[in-house]
């Protein structure tokens, strides 16, 4: 916070001291004007109460004017707001208590008789002073109720501005992925693959990419694969899906997609503790992906062979003996 800043904030504060002023020194005024023995204790009271009531009246007027000034109140190079009849007011009175201030403190130390009171001349000077001081402080409360707009703004009325259009993040076409039921199944039941996580797998694929995964050839451009997992369970496929990996080759790059819409808790880990993953193009996640599958497909020796196991069948008949 800079000189200037404080300044501007302390304005609030600084004007209580010429208010609480301006509240005291009439009555010690009066009590200076009786001539007689004892009355010097109460022009040391009017003198000091002149003296804060001034220095303190001069630093809440030049803090007045940065506050205006930083809030807008003021046209460049004006010293007073002409254009709001609050703020006017308010500064006017402050203006015109600086003089009567210095008039009253001049009169208070005026050379007089110790037997004598102050006298009518800072009596009468002293209540003006108050009284500009009190204005002052009453029109400065009504704009601290009722801030002021910035009057140097014209008032002309703006046509609304219109609103902006709402920013709707792009949402890659998953369809495919959650659905592949539409694609061609490159074998009829779940194997399982250790390098994805133990899970029973099951791959689909378009006409293309499926007569090339047969061919051992290269994925073709535009053709789809994905790659439906279920959870272990005892060794054989479960009923929780597991996580749904998409490959694509679209303008010669290989696009990558993992969805995974629900993460048990206990597997939270392999996706960095989300509860929910959906991972595309340059994702972090993907990076083993993009390293295993570089070529495209899984060369045929890395191809899982582990199927469902079959049930033993039973024995009939009875046992020899």
């Amino acid at each position: 916070m800079t000189w200037l800043d404080w300044l501007v904030f302390k304005h609030p504060v600084l004007v209580h001291m010429p208010v609480a002023v301006a509240l005291l020194l009439p009555w010690a005024l009066v009590a200076a004007q009786r001539p007689g023995r004892g009355i010097k204790p109460w022009w040391v009271t009017c003198r000091y109460l002149g003296w804060m009531g001034l220095l303190f009246s001069f630093a809440a007027a030049a803090s007045g004017v940065a506050a205006a000034r930083s809030q807008g109140l003021l046209a460049p190079g004006a010293w007073l707001a002409l254009d709001h009849s609050v703020l006017r007011i308010h500064q006017a009175a402050a203006v015109a208590s600086l003089p009567l201030g210095l008039i009253t403190l001049r009169l208070m130390f005026r050379r007089r008789e110790e037997h004598l009171g102050l006298g009518f001349l800072p009596l009468f000077t002293g209540l003006l002073w108050c009284a500009a001081l009190l204005t002052a402080g009453w029109y400065g409360a009504r704009l601290h109720r009722d801030p002021v707009t910035h009057p140097m703004v014209s008032q002309a009325p703006l046509e609304p501005a219109p609103a902006p259009a709402p920013v709707v993040p792009a949402v890659p076409d998953l369809a495919w992925v959650l659905d592949p039921t539409a694609l061609e199944p490159l074998h009829g039941e779940p194997v399982k693959s250790g390098p994805h996580g133990n899970r029973w797998v099951r791959v689909w694929a378009t006409p293309e990419a499926a007569a090339a995964y047969r061919a051992g050839a290269p994925l073709p451009e535009g053709g789809r694969v994905v790659m439906s997992t279920l959870q272990d369970r005892w060794g054989r496929p479960g009923f929780e899906l597991g996580p749904s990996y998409g490959l694509e080759r679209q303008n010669g790059e290989l696009r990558f997609t993992l969805h995974w819409s629900r993460v048990p808790e206990a597997q939270r880990a392999e996706v960095g503790g989300a509860d929910r993953a959906v991972w595309t193009g340059d994702a972090p996640g993907l990076a083993a992906c993009r390293t295993c599958h570089a070529g495209g497909f899984a060369p045929a020796r890395d191809r899982s062979a582990w199927g469902i196991p079959k049930p033993k069948p039973k024995l009939t008949g009875t046992p020899a003996g």
